[in-house]
């Protein structure tokens, strides 16, 4: 009885409608133009399922082929870039192949120029003695055959003369230092030796001079210097200054 009450509840207060909406269903299920509706709203969601797809589709094709477009792009510009740079490199190359030459060109230009400026000096130093050179030959022919002194002294002060000559020529000038304060600058000191006569540090004689070349030094002199009186000399001296000093005081 209970069981009874429940169910007659349940569709007391359920949906009264769903029997109907069963019978419905199953009448439609029985319906051919309801089964064609159906299958044409089936279709039309897979047409348009379809369509979303071909579209989505298309629109990635898209994007695929404008990254395409983009990377071949991109692939263009940098071969160009790349044939620009080759072609700097090659010009750069022949640059330097072509400052290579010049330099060696130069190299070979002022090692040219050095051997004819030294060549050039040589000569210039040379040709002012090549007429000298032809004076002593004379001198000394004249000698062996002649006896005549005072002709051959003659010939050897013009020769003298002919030597200075070419001395001013190339600006060359002799150094003495007898009678002068010994410089290291210009003068060797061979030897020291006391003197009587010359100061302490003063040349007492020359052994060969020295020359200059405009301010350069060619050569310097080689000298004797003195050192002084001797010792018992300066002894000598000391004491006789020293008699002298007493003889004032006495007086």
């Amino acid at each position: 009885m209970s069981g009874k009450k429940d169910k007659k509840h349940f569709f007391r207060n359920g949906d009264s409608d769903a029997p109907q909406k069963a019978a419905a269903s199953s009448a439609a299920q029985d319906n051919p133009e309801t089964i064609g509706e159906s299958i044409a709203s089936a279709m039309g969601d897979v047409a348009g399922a379809a369509g979303n797809f071909a579209q989505s589709a298309m629109e990635n094709v898209a994007d695929a082929a404008s990254d395409a477009v983009d990377a071949l792009t991109r692939a263009g510009v940098l071969e160009e870039q790349n044939k620009a740079l080759s072609n700097e490199l090659k010009e750069v190359r022949q640059k330097l192949l072509y400052l290579e030459a010049e330099y060696q060109n130069y190299r070979k230009r002022v090692a040219k120029d050095l051997a004819d400026a030294r060549n050039i000096g040589t000569d210039n130093a040379v040709h002012p003695f090549l007429q000298i050179y032809d004076y002593l030959g004379m001198a000394q022919t004249a000698m062996e055959k002649s006896d005549n002194i005072p002709a051959i002294k003659a010939g050897l002060t013009m020769i003298f003369g002919e030597y200075q000559k070419a001395f001013d020529e190339l600006d060359v000038r002799r150094i003495d230092m007898v009678g002068k304060s010994f410089d290291p600058h210009t003068a060797e000191a061979v030897a020291y030796e006391p003197s009587e006569q010359v100061s302490e540090g003063v040349v007492i004689r020359q052994n060969s001079a020295g020359y200059r070349i405009g301010e350069r030094l060619l050569r310097a002199a080689r000298v004797v210097v003195s050192s002084g009186k001797a010792p018992a000399a300066k002894e000598e001296a000391s004491s006789s200054e020293e008699n002298a000093d007493k003889s004032e005081q006495a007086n």
